[in-house]
């Protein structure tokens, strides 16, 4: 929706008026972004509170409601679920670090596994305040990858020297992946390593385990 992501940051739309009920001169270029910062914050508390399914997130919500503003305020509510599902701390350094160290990648599997498990990684820890750092992610790569990309790497390596990016690994060994393997497709066992980070568990529609 247009503009919807002004209402889930984690500070308050400068926009909005001081208080919920408060009277807004819409005549007035302030008092008509007010109006549209309000009907934001509106529209983000109803959308938070269908989406919301335990009571740990609903006290969120409630949480967020004062004299000022009975509905609550989406940015408090979005506050809140950084603190508690993506702090910036050491514990989660540390969640971080065994996350990376438990990357993996099998003999003969499309390179997409193991950069798509990276991916996944990145997306749970990166943040304004911390970025996962890419020589990290590299090391990784290069510890992680199977015997056969060895030597493409170190060749890739050598090449780009001090500007070497995670992306050239990943070109390198995708390049390497379709020449001994060409017109082949991701097998389930690919499917599973690459979705880890990301679905476990039983599907509520077939009622099978991930993939199988």
């Amino acid at each position: 929706m247009k503009r919807f992501s002004q209402a889930i940051q984690r500070t308050a739309d400068p926009n909005l008026p001081d208080t919920e009920g408060a009277v807004i001169d819409t005549t007035t270029a302030a008092g008509r972004a007010q109006t549209v910062a309000l009907e934001r914050n509106m529209l983000a508390i109803a959308s938070l509170t269908m989406a919301f399914q335990t009571e740990g997130l609903i006290n969120l919500m409630m949480k967020a409601e004062s004299t000022d503003w009975p509905s609550g305020r989406a940015h408090l509510v979005v506050d809140a679920l950084f603190m508690k599902y993506r702090p910036v701390d050491t514990i989660s350094r540390v969640e971080m670090r065994s996350r990376l160290n438990s990357v993996s990648m099998k003999n003969n599997q499309d390179p997409k596994v193991l950069f798509d498990q990276l991916a996944s990684i990145e997306n749970a820890y990166n943040s304004t305040a911390r970025q996962i750092d890419q020589d990290d992610l590299i090391a990784v790569v290069l510890e992680k990858a199977p015997k056969d990309y060895k030597s493409i790497l170190t060749a890739e390596q050598r090449k780009q020297g001090a500007n070497l990016t995670l992306l050239d690994l990943e070109s390198a060994m995708n390049d390497l992946y379709r020449t001994l393997h060409p017109n082949t497709t991701p097998s389930n066992d690919d499917k599973e390593v690459a979705l880890v980070a990301t679905f476990q568990g039983k599907c509520h529609y077939c009622k099978q385990e991930a993939w199988t």
